[in-house]
């Protein structure tokens, strides 16, 4: 919760059991990469990626800002209808947020995304983070194992995850 993905190759990567709320995800290749089914995302802002997210299991997602991912909002990598109701896509023109997702109605074989009814402002994603704990590091480096798009495992070391602390009180 209340953390920033940025400039990753997946800002998450095959999650599961848990839900991500109140984070920014941005200057990623995928924000979020095949999270799994048990997973809940929202309240969070996912913009200015490559891909905003690539989904190969049916997730949880609603109530986040998802927009301007360059080559797409959602991808549906699977045969599996996906719901994507209540987020705000920067747009409230159907015709427009259609276009930033691909699915089956973009190619024979893929599932369904489902985004109507979709929200009509944006999310204020700071709220779930007002109560933050600031006890904990800024900034904590890891080692994060992750799949490339070969199956093969890779080792990615001085990775950086940032914590979004709300601003001071006046």
């Amino acid at each position: 919760s209340c953390s920033e993905f940025t400039d990753n190759t997946a800002g998450i990567s095959a999650a599961s059991s848990g839900s991500i709320t109140g984070s920014t995800f941005s200057g990623n290749e995928t924000a979020l990469d095949e999270p799994w089914d048990s997973l809940a995302i929202s309240a969070n802002s996912i913009l200015n990626n490559t891909i905003g997210f690539y989904l190969e299991d049916n997730v949880v997602v609603s109530n986040n800002n998802i927009y301007d991912n360059t080559a797409g909002n959602v991808v549906n990598g699977s045969s599996q209808n996906v719901s994507f109701e209540h987020n705000w896509w920067n747009s409230t023109d159907a015709t427009v947020i259609g276009a930033t997702v691909t699915d089956a109605y973009d190619e024979v074989g893929l599932g369904i995304i489902a985004i109507d009814p979709w929200l009509t402002d944006e999310v204020d994603t700071a709220a779930d983070c007002a109560t933050a704990d600031t006890t904990a590091p800024a900034e904590v480096t890891l080692g994060l194992v992750q799949k490339d798009p070969w199956n093969k495992t890779i080792t990615l070391k001085n990775w950086r995850w940032r914590r979004k602390f709300p601003p001071a009180p006046s």
